[in-house]
């Protein structure tokens, strides 16, 4: 995280737009800045039996331990948005993730 938020500062202070974006980042690092301009949301996907579908069209086989590892992970990851405020949506249906990501966040500021 010190890494990360090392990033963020230099982009804040240099006034640079960034996405920062990856499965390894904690909801936490959010409640590090009081920052305005900087905003977190988490997309979610729920459904264990998505995920399986998601590696099996990606890499070619089943991965039902992995499911089951990143299913468990990413509802931690859900919980653990609630105790920072972080808004959690769902990833489906595509066609209205960006709205329901510019909603989630005009709400939440």
């Amino acid at each position: 995280m010190p890494g990360l938020i090392a990033v963020i500062n230099d982009h804040l202070e240099e006034n640079i737009p960034m996405i920062l974006e990856g499965d390894f980042i904690l909801p936490e690092i959010s409640s590090s800045f009081s920052n305005a301009r900087i905003k977190t949301i988490f997309i979610h996907e729920p459904s264990k039996d998505q995920i399986l579908q998601n590696y099996l069209e990606r890499e070619g086989k089943l991965q039902l331990h992995r499911a089951n590892i990143s299913h468990a992970y990413g509802n931690w990851l859900a919980e653990s948005c609630g105790k920072y405020g972080v808004p959690v949506i769902e990833p489906r249906p595509w066609d209205s993730a960006v709205d329901r990501v510019i909603e989630s966040l005009q709400a939440r500021f």
